[in-house]
This record gives structure tokens, C-alpha cells and sequence, in this order.
């Protein structure tokens, strides 16, 4: 079974994995520590990791990046020029023009001065187009707006207090859907605090408009209200729910647990013929989808790999020729396996061993080969009888 070696949750971690495997980690930390649906996220970046800024929902949203510069597991904004942008798609627009639907929106911020700091909006110019912003006004108090038709036209939730503080702050902006002040609630640090709902004008229900998002600016098409953040953000995400108070709280608690490596699963395929098939007997004839395994000792026929006599020689696809199994094996890109008994090197894997252990990336530990081996999304056991 593979062992998990998790670092502190309150620690971010280091860069690791495939797009693929940090994906999946989100989806399952979402659902088995935070109790959020992961596929609520609409946008999700982990700006502490810097460059590229990628996002892990499941639309890897694309982003680009001016004057933001990467500063100790965040990234600086200069309050002038510095902004994150996300072109616009109609999943970061929860209104229709006659009723809205619940989002809520984050971001973990540190100021380095006392001016307006838009933290995340959709809202390029006050006439319009303009969606929602979630920003620190220049009194130093949090609030998420929605906007209507345009400037004229909005609601919002104000903190009653100042946001004194100078060092790490998370901030949650979350809404009900319900087209009124009262279904907007903001978090500090994972707590309601004060607040004071607001409106003007004739709310009836944001509209799905053409402006981008923005992380660390709003307003940025309008010369006179453009405003920029003058600071650091390490993670901003976007989702279509309404967050509870313990949602809220929990991001706060465990600020990178979502980030958190977790092993892929494993998957036990049935023994019955077609695609994806179980594997019966290495030393008889495998079968699964279009792959036709006959005899281990004399031929192997994979998609379009060839192998003959695994003892002496395997040539695999066009550019790997495998010497001996015993002593040398030399596959593509300058891979060197020497004695499989020992010791294998193998790209960034260290392999001691392999009749007792096997440590990989400094993800899974692996016990025993002949007995049992996991390897992301593959469960093996007993190499003499079965694979699956």
C-alpha cells in the first residue's frame, strides 16, 4: 500500500506533481477536509507557488501577468501598474439581468500601504461592463459590491472596522443569490465580523458582461476610478456556491491543506475480456483492450511495441534499445539502469533495492516487490501471478 508523507497543512508546500496529480489533489482535500464540492471552484490559483500562475479547477483557466513580481511564496503588486488577468467567461457571472445565483470569492492578501487594495473584481468600467468587486476601499474597510446595470446601481456588504492589520490576512466574500444586501456576508480570518449592508439605486440582478477578472485591480478601463493593489497575494480562488462560517473558517485553520499531495488511487479492473480487461498469468498470455501479451520469455506485442526475449534485447517503439536486463539497460534521453538488483537511477526517481524498497519522488513508499507494488493508478500484486 502506498504510504502518504503529508507536510504541516500550515505550511505552504513546495511545487510538486503534474497539473494532473495537483488537480487531483484539490478535488479530494475539497471534498475530505474543506466539505466543498471541488468542482464548485470556477477559479483557483495558488499564487504562492508563483510562476506560471496556473489555475486547478477543472478549467485551467487561462491568465496573464503584468508587473507582478514573485516575492517569498507570493507574488508583489506594485499599487500602479501590477495586475493578474483572466479573460472573461461566463462561469465568473452569477447574474442573468433578473436574478442572481450564490458565489464567493477569496483571496489572502498582505498590504504594504493604506490605500484602496481590489483584491479580485469583474469590473472593467463604472459604466459598464462591471459584475462584482471584492476590494478594501481607502478607510480601510473590506467589502464586496454587486453591480446592476452599472455604477448607479448596486449592493453591498461593508465591514464596520478597519483592517488594522500589516501582516497576512484572509479575505471571503460569499453571496446567497437572493438579489438582496442581506445574502452578502464577508470573513476576516475565517470569522464574520460587522458589517453593514448597503445599497443604491434599483438592484435587480448583476448581468453577464464581457469584462475580465482581475486580481490586484478594478475598474482598470476607467481612467478615472482605476484603482491597483500595493502588496502581496498567495492564493485567490473563485466558487460557485455560497460558503458556510466553517468553510470559511477551515481556510483560515488550514491555509494549504488543499494543495496537500495525496496518492492516486488504485484501481482493481475486472477479469473479463474487451477494454481495460484484468491481466491473468504473465507467464501464459495477457489480454486488455487492443493488447495482445503472449509469453513474457519469447514475444511481447504492445500497441506498436515490439519486444523479443526479454532476456537479451527489447526495442521499444523507435528509440529504446534494452541491453541485458541483468546488467545494463539504456532507454532513450540518456537513461542508464544498471544491475536491476541493486540499484536503478532512473530520471529524477531514486530506486534502492528492489527487493525491499522502493522510494519515488518522495511520494510513495513501496514495500516488498513480490508481494505488492502501487504506482499511481496501478495496483499490482504478486508479480508472479497477476497484474492488474
Amino acid at each position: 500500500m502506498a504510504i502518504f508523507l503529508k507536510n504541516s497543512w500550515n505550511v505552504p508546500p513546495a511545487r510538486w506533481g503534474s497539473f494532473a496529480d495537483v488537480q487531483y489533489a484539490v478535488k479530494i482535500n475539497a471534498e475530505k477536509i474543506y466539505d466543498i464540492d471541488p468542482d464548485s471552484f470556477v477559479l483557483n490559483l495558488p499564487l504562492f507557488w508563483g510562476f506560471p500562475t496556473t489555475d486547478y479547477s477543472t478549467y485551467r483557466a487561462p491568465s496573464s501577468r503584468v508587473d507582478v513580481l514573485y516575492n517569498n511564496q507570493s507574488v508583489d503588486f506594485n499599487g500602479t501598474t501590477s495586475r493578474i488577468t483572466i479573460p472573461d467567461a461566463d462561469r465568473f457571472s452569477f447574474g442573468n439581468a433578473s436574478s442572481d445565483t450564490p458565489f464567493t470569492v477569496f483571496g489572502r492578501i498582505k498590504k504594504d500601504t493604506s490605500d484602496v487594495f481590489p483584491i479580485i473584481s469583474k469590473a472593467w468600467l463604472a459604466s459598464g461592463p462591471l459584475e462584482w468587486l471584492l476590494t478594501i476601499n481607502n478607510s480601510g474597510q473590506v467589502q464586496l459590491l454587486l453591480y446592476g446595470v452599472n455604477s448607479f446601481h448596486w449592493i453591498r456588504s461593508l465591514v464596520d472596522s478597519d483592517l488594522t492589520s500589516d501582516g497576512w490576512v484572509d479575505i471571503l466574500g460569499t453571496y446567497d443569490g437572493s438579489g438582496s444586501n442581506t445574502g452578502i456576508t464577508i470573513f476576516i480570518n475565517g470569522r464574520e465580523v460587522a458589517q453593514t449592508k448597503g445599497s443604491t439605486g434599483s438592484y435587480v440582478a448583476m448581468y453577464n458582461t464581457s469584462s475580465v477578472v482581475e486580481i490586484g485591480a478594478s475598474l482598470r478601463g476607467d481612467v478615472t476610478w482605476k484603482e491597483f493593489a500595493d502588496g502581496r497575494f498567495a492564493h485567490n480562488f473563485i466558487s460557485n456556491i455560497e460558503f458556510t462560517q466553517a468553510q470559511a473558517a477551515k481556510f483560515t485553520e488550514l491555509p494549504f491543506a488543499l494543495y496537500q499531495k495525496v496518492s492516486r488511487p488504485f484501481h482493481l479492473l475486472p477479469i473479463a475480456p474487451g477494454p481495460f480487461t484484468g491481466f491473468n498469468d504473465l507467464g501464459t498470455e495477457i489480454s486488455g483492450g487492443s493488447e495482445s501479451i503472449q509469453d513474457l520469455t519469447t514475444d511481447i506485442q504492445v500497441n506498436a511495441e515490439s519486444f523479443f526475449d526479454l532476456q537479451t534485447e527489447i526495442s521499444a517503439t523507435t528509440v529504446q534499445t534494452i541491453l541485458d536486463l541483468d546488467t545494463e539497460i539504456s532507454a532513450a534521453f540518456n537513461i542508464s539502469f544498471e544491475d536491476l538488483n541493486t540499484d536503478i537511477q532512473a530520471v529524477a526517481k531514486s530506486f534502492a533495492d528492489l527487493n525491499t524498497e522502493i522510494t519515488a519522488n518522495s511520494e510513495f513508499i513501496f514495500y516488498d516487490l513480490s508481494s505488492e507494488i502501487a504506482a499511481s493508478a496501478l495496483n499490482f500484486y504478486d508479480l508472479n501471478t497477476e497484474v492488474i
